[in-house]
């Protein structure tokens, strides 16, 4: 699940589809264990850093604006439709 409505904090004009889509170059994506959360979150102090949301078991990919869902995919179906067109291969 991944919530966008916390970016907000850092750009008030910033819309959900900006958030998902803009190519803003100050903006990175990146996965922490959460038991190296708070050594992560040290690290970055003095650089603007949001968690945004946790990875998890299911199959689901959830995307909220501040706590609204606003599109929801099987990640299965999403891998297989990236595959097909880069290969002509829905196979893992």
């Amino acid at each position: 699940t991944v919530d966008i409505g916390a970016l907000r904090g850092h750009d008030d004009e910033l819309d959900a589809w900006g958030a998902l889509f803009g190519e803003s170059l100050g903006r990175i994506l990146v996965s922490v264990k959460p038991e190296d959360m708070t050594s992560f979150e040290s690290a970055m102090q003095e650089t603007a850093c949001t968690h945004i949301g946790i990875v998890g078991e299911s199959d689901d990919l959830v995307i909220k604006d501040a706590g609204n869902p606003i599109l929801e995919f099987s990640i299965s179906e999403l891998r297989s439709a990236w595959k097909d067109t880069l290969n002509g291969s829905g196979s893992e």
